[in-house]
C-alpha cells in the first residue's frame, strides 16, 4: 500500500495490522457454545490489511474504457477462451483438489506456511495474490486468446481453506473456473472504473518479491551462521559472507537477481566449510 498510496496510507496499513494482531492475540480465544474457538492472528491481521488494500484502491475513480475496448476488439479470443471452459474447468478443480492434498500449491509463500501446517494464513497469502494477478490474467488472456489453467489461482485460495476435503475444493475449484471464465467482460469493464484496483495488481506482485527478497536473505544469513559455529566455532563469519555477497552482486558486472543471493550465498559458504574441513584448515569444536 506504501508502493501504490504513498508513505502515510502505508503507515495508516501497517498500523491497523499491527493493532489487529495483538487484539487477537490477547482476546482472540473465546467460548462458543461448549467448546472454544481459537482465532489465528496472523490470519486476521493479514485479513485487515487486505481490506484496506482494496477500499484504498477503489477510492481512485477513472473514465477510461481501455479495457471495455480491448474486450470489443479482441472478442474472438474471448470466444475462443469459453469454447473450452469444460476442459479449463476440470483443470481448475484438479488443481484445488491437488492443493487441498499438499500435492502442490501456487506460490513460494504459501508453500512456506503450508508446510507450517498454517492453512488458513497460507489461504489468505493465496487470495492476496489471487486478487492482485485479476487485472494481469484478464487482460493476457483478452488480447492472446489463451487462459492459463489455474486461472487468476483462486482455484489454490479454494485448495487451501478446504484443506483435506479434495471432492469439496475439486466442485468449488471446477465453479470459480466457469465464472472466471465468463465473467471475463464484466471484470474488465470493471477495472476500467476502478483503474486503482487495476494498478493494485503489480503492486501486490512487487511487494510480495521483496518480502521473499528479505525474507531469503535473512535466511541465509542464519543458516550460514549455523554452518560457521557448528564447523568452526566462531560466531559472525557466516553472516558476514552472505551479507558481503549480497553487497557485492550489487556492482558485479552480471549480477544475478536479489531473491537468489542469500540461498546461493549460503550454498557457497557451505560447500566452502566442508572443504576446508576436508582440508584439516578447520576443525570440528568438540563439545565440552
Amino acid at each position: 500500500m506504501a508502493y501504490q498510496h504513498g508513505f502515510k496510507k502505508g503507515m495508516t496499513a501497517g498500523g491497523v495490522t499491527i493493532l489487529v494482531y495483538y487484539l487477537i492475540k490477547k482476546f482472540g480465544v473465546f467460548t462458543l457454545g461448549a467448546g472454544k474457538v481459537s482465532l489465528n492472528a496472523e490470519g486476521m491481521a493479514m485479513l485487515a490489511g487486505m481490506i484496506l488494500m482494496i477500499i484504498f484502491a477503489a477510492q481512485r475513480k477513472g473514465t477510461e474504457n481501455t479495457n471495455e475496448v480491448l474486450t470489443q476488439g479482441f472478442e474472438g479470443n474471448i470466444l475462443r477462451i469459453r469454447k473450452k471452459w469444460l476442459l479449463l474447468a476440470i483443470m481448475g478443480g484438479l488443481l484445488a483438489a491437488g492443493t487441498s492434498l499438499s500435492i502442490v500449491a501456487g506460490d513460494p509463500a504459501s508453500l512456506a506456511l503450508l508446510a507450517k501446517q498454517e492453512y488458513s494464513n497460507a489461504g489468505l497469502t493465496a487470495l492476496a495474490r489471487a486478487i492482485g494477478f485479476i487485472p494481469l490474467v484478464f487482460t493476457t488472456a483478452i488480447v492472446t486468446g489463451v487462459y492459463g489453467v489455474a486461472g487468476c489461482t483462486f482455484v489454490f485460495v479454494i485448495g487451501l481453506f478446504f484443506h483435506g476435503n479434495p471432492i469439496v475444493a475439486f466442485i468449488l475449484g471446477f465453479a470459480v473456473m466457469v465464472a472466471e471464465i465468463y465473467l471475463i467482460n464484466i471484470f474488465a469493464k470493471g477495472m476500467d472504473r476502478f483503474p486503482g484496483v487495476k494498478d493494485m495488481g503489480e503492486y501486490v506482485r512487487t511487494s510480495m518479491n521483496k518480502v521473499l527478497e528479505v525474507s531469503l536473505l535473512a535466511g541465509g544469513i542464519v543458516a550460514a551462521e549455523k554452518m560457521s559455529v557448528a564447523a568452526s566455532g566462531y560466531t559472525g563469519i557466516g553472516a558476514l559472507f552472505v551479507i558481503g555477497a549480497f553487497l557485492l552482486n550489487k556492482k558485479a558486472k552480471k549480477p544475478i537477481v536479489d531473491l537468489a543471493v542469500g540461498p546461493v550465498a549460503c550454498i557457497v559458504f557451505g560447500i566452502m566449510m566442508n572443504l576446508l574441513l576436508l582440508i584439516g584448515l578447520i576443525a570440528v569444536p568438540v563439545a565440552k
